[in-house]
């Protein structure tokens, strides 16, 4: 997810080639970096190209507008994208990446049918039944719900990347729309501040 905010437009190219450089984009070392690169390649989501690149295959991510209608997107907002980096694990960022196909079009919800285009119909998905989807201890799953932080570009507080929204007995798992979203209906203002990190005052 990281390394797909880098490529270019048209050839789908990233424009660095050294494990140095793919270290300092990931924020891992060197020899992380090369281990990471290589399982990218072993999966086929990097291809090298003749000129010794590497482009990433087209068919896990394309810059730019989608051509099928019928093909499933995700739209990230590349530089909050790489602002996750910046404040959590490799592991976290995989967390999000398993999660992602469950999230729906409509404000984020993360549910049991992504694919569902009328939003009365979206059946929202439980903690417990998202980690024994993406097979995570549910423990471990909520813990990192509630704690996952981040930075949004231009902006000095840190946000949430999920947050709860309890409705009766149930709560609603949603993903911060600000980061990535499956629609152009993105923007969840009315739930915005569930997003919001509050600030520790000082004591004076």
């Amino acid at each position: 997810m990281i390394i797909g905010t880098y490529v270019s437009w048209n050839d789908n190219i990233i424009p660095f080639k050294t494990i140095q450089e793919f270290a300092i984009r990931l924020n891992v070392s060197n020899v992380q970096a090369k281990r990471i690169r290589k399982k990218m390649v072993d999966n086929g989501f990097l291809m090298k190209t003749n000129n010794n690149t590497f482009e990433v295959n087209a068919d896990y991510l394309r810059k730019g507008m989608k051509k099928n209608k019928n093909a499933e997107f995700v739209k990230v907002f590349q530089k909050n994208v790489r602002h996750l980096v910046q404040h959590l694990k490799l592991q976290d960022i995989g967390l999000i990446s398993a999660i992602i196909p469950y999230v729906s079009f409509y404000g984020g919800i993360v549910c049991k049918n992504p694919r569902e285009m009328d939003e009365k119909k979206i059946e929202h998905m439980s903690i417990t039944e998202l980690a024994e989807t993406i097979g995570i201890n549910r423990k471990t799953l909520n813990n990192k719900l509630v704690t996952m932080k981040t930075s949004l570009e231009n902006e000095t507080n840190l946000v949430r990347v999920f947050a709860k929204l309890h409705v009766g007995n149930t709560a609603k798992i949603l993903i911060n729309t600000n980061i990535l979203a499956r629609s152009e209906n993105e923007k969840i203002k009315d739930v915005s501040a569930l997003f919001t990190v509050q600030q520790k005052k000082l004591m004076g």
